[in-house]
């Protein structure tokens, strides 16, 4: 008996294709406007991030088409992202990308979160 194989990516090219078809999509527009609208209106100059990330979605949720995209709520969730300004999106993307946190590194976020927290 043979163990079934999960599909997988091959290259990185096919998953960043994937990803800019899916933000093409009037889904992924109509969610970026409403994450906007809720965080940010009237703003310009603003970025939308997936708390959870896109790639761990698609990852997750079995993804490979647009219309498998279309399909998945958790893609679509508007609770799911946040609007922030595009340095910022930056600074996220970068942290995101590192694969080890030390611990004075987490340490320093932490303060700086609590140094700086926006008031409501």
């Amino acid at each position: 008996m043979s163990k079934k194989r999960r599909k997988t990516y091959k290259k990185t090219d096919e998953f960043t294709s994937l990803l800019r078809k899916i933000r093409g999509m009037k889904e992924y527009k109509e969610w970026r406007s409403a994450v906007i609208k809720r965080d940010k209106p009237g703003f310009m100059y603003v970025n939308v991030h997936h708390l959870k990330g896109i790639d761990k979605i698609i990852k997750e949720n079995g993804i490979w088409t647009v219309d498998d995209a279309r399909k998945c709520e958790e893609l679509w969730d508007v609770s799911n992202g946040v609007a922030i300004r595009k340095g910022e999106h930056q600074i996220i993307t970068l942290i995101e990308r590192m694969k080890l946190h030390s611990k004075g590194f987490i340490d320093f976020l932490k303060h700086y979160v609590k140094k700086y927290e926006v008031k409501k």
